[in-house]
């Protein structure tokens, strides 16, 4: 059996996080949108900062509809798969449905999956005895605060899974789960080992890391049937760290010898643990069995044999279970710890999401701010622009009045001496205008001219390429029938030939059949 225990921090890639500093180049999931650029509405601020609010306040979540659509569906997948399991995980659920505890009660589930919700406790501890066939109840990844007192309903359960919640203590009750083999309380706010944990006689697996615990114990020796123990060690007093560091075996001999008790393997104390009342395995049966051969025994050499046989069989047996669960406790523990990394990664992408979309609400309040500062500062420099425009144009008008009075004047001064002149020069204003209309309409009559010609060529063009494209087609179409017609012909050839063929064949078989039919007579 392999022993294990968490040194420091686990060195995953899951634990990394991304500084708050920097910006991540990927934006998962799709979630992240780019900053809002100069002219977007404040009101698109103000919405994305409202949505935020609300995924981060637990009190204004509400569930999605594609999550109510995933807990639908595998609720009615539960009903109709015979698998013992029902997975309501990533459904957003802040509280244990009614339907969930009937439908684990009438269809004798054994798996209940709630991890990755909303839920900060069993809310109905009432309805708990619903829940009596359950072999493993999952629950991390949630916001539970405390269990209910009357957990020890669960009296089959073996596996119970309570990673990243608010725990703050557990139920004095736990104790009394005397099938459970499998306690993971890693990550959550557990200052003191909960000692009930050492009234569990059939635990194989306990999880105590990410917690604040520095000391086990001395009881803990009671718990005969561990075999992993993950715990911090760099933080531990009791056992001391170096001791922690060597694994589960090294922490047990420990406290044992410190309690002046001889250390036994786990493997001493298995079978016990795998006899589930509900279901007796092969080696209670064997054990049994061979009890009753011993009450009719009378001669006590005969008893003796007996005994030697029934117990070399029973370590014979023990040691394919030992063999047996090792292989399933692997294949377990590997399954979890994929289930661990997979809520890892989960947990450090929606950090990575939270991290990126304050980034991105910093971004927009700033870009606002910068809008409605460019807006005020375009809006004084158009104001002083329109000022000046204003004044330019109060400056021109008045030049323009000036000119005009000193053209008149001018004109007054002009218009005697020059009366009779300009009868004379309106003459020859008006036959410049008359020649040079001429001139402009010969010249219009010769572009239209030109156009025409250039016209009639591009449609004698047009018509000969028209032609030409006529007598392609017509040459194509000629084409195509002769060779349907020679197409038409073989087709028929070949027909005829087969024909012959076939007539042949039949000429054949009829001499056959009469040459047979000869022989049979004679």
């Amino acid at each position: 059996m392999g022993h294990h225990v968490s040194k420091d921090k686990k060195r995953s890639p899951n634990n990394l996080t991304t500084p708050k500093g920097k910006k991540s180049a990927k934006k998962p999931g799709g979630l992240l949108s780019s900053s809002k650029g100069a002219g977007q509405p404040k009101g698109a601020t103000q919405t994305s900062k409202t949505e935020s609010s609300k995924k981060k306040m637990p009190f204004l979540r509400f569930q999605s509809s594609q999550a109510k659509k995933r807990y639908q569906d595998q609720m009615f997948e539960a009903e109709n798969n015979p698998e013992p399991n029902i997975d309501v995980s990533n459904c957003e659920l802040d509280e244990i449905p009614d339907d969930l505890y009937s439908a684990c009660n009438y269809l004798q589930k054994e798996a209940l999956l709630l991890n990755n919700n909303w839920l900060s406790g069993i809310d109905k501890p009432d309805r708990l005895n619903d829940f009596r066939t359950l072999r493993v109840l999952d629950l991390h990844h949630n916001e539970i605060k405390n269990l209910p007192e009357n957990i020890h309903q669960l009296e089959n359960l073996q596996v119970l899974n309570l990673e990243n919640n608010k725990l703050s203590k557990l139920p004095s009750s736990i104790g009394k789960l005397r099938h459970l083999q499998t306690l993971n309380i890693k990550s959550n706010r557990l200052h003191s080992f909960p000692e009930e944990i050492c009234n569990l006689k059939s635990l194989r697996t306990l999880d105590i890391s990410g917690n604040k615990i520095v000391r086990l114990p001395k009881q803990f020796y009671k718990v005969r049937t561990l075999e992993t123990l993950i715990l911090d060690p760099e933080q531990m007093h009791y056992p001391p760290s170096d001791e922690c560091c060597k694994g589960t075996e090294a922490i047990m001999i420990f406290i044992c010898s410190d309690n002046q008790i001889e250390y036994l393997p786990p493997s001493n104390f298995l079978l016990d643990v795998l006899d589930i009342p509900t279901s007796p395995s092969k080696v209670s049966q064997s054990l049994a069995k061979h009890l009753r051969d011993e009450e009719s025994l009378q001669d006590s050499d005969k008893m003796d044999k007996e005994l030697e046989v029934i117990s070399h069989k029973k370590d014979e047996e023990r040691r394919k279970l030992l063999l047996e669960l090792e292989k399933i406790e692997n294949g377990v523990n590997r399954l979890i710890e994929d289930m661990m990394a997979e809520n890892k990664r989960v947990k450090q992408v929606e950090q990575w999401i939270d991290e990126l979309e304050e980034e991105r609400m910093k971004d927009d309040d700033w870009c606002s701010v910068q809008y409605e500062e460019y807006q005020k500062l375009r809006k004084q420099e158009i104001l002083e622009n329109m000022q000046n425009l204003l004044n330019d144009i109060n400056a021109q008008e008045a030049l323009r009045l000036q000119n005009l009075g000193q053209k008149d004047e001018t004109m007054k001064l002009a218009l005697h001496s020059e009366e009779v002149a300009s009868y004379q020069q309106v003459e020859d204003v008006l036959l410049n205008k008359e020649i040079g209309h001429t001139i402009v309409t010969d010249l219009y009559i010769q572009q239209e001219k030109a156009q025409r010609d250039a016209f009639e060529v591009l449609q004698l063009q047009k018509d000969a390429r028209i032609q030409r494209i006529t007598e392609q087609i017509t040459m194509i179409e000629e084409e195509l029938y002769n060779l349907t017609l020679v197409e038409l012909e073989k087709r028929q050839m070949k027909a005829t030939l087969e024909a012959s063929l076939l007539e042949e064949k039949r000429h054949s078989l009829i001499n056959m059949l009469e040459t047979i039919d000869g022989r049979t007579r004679k």
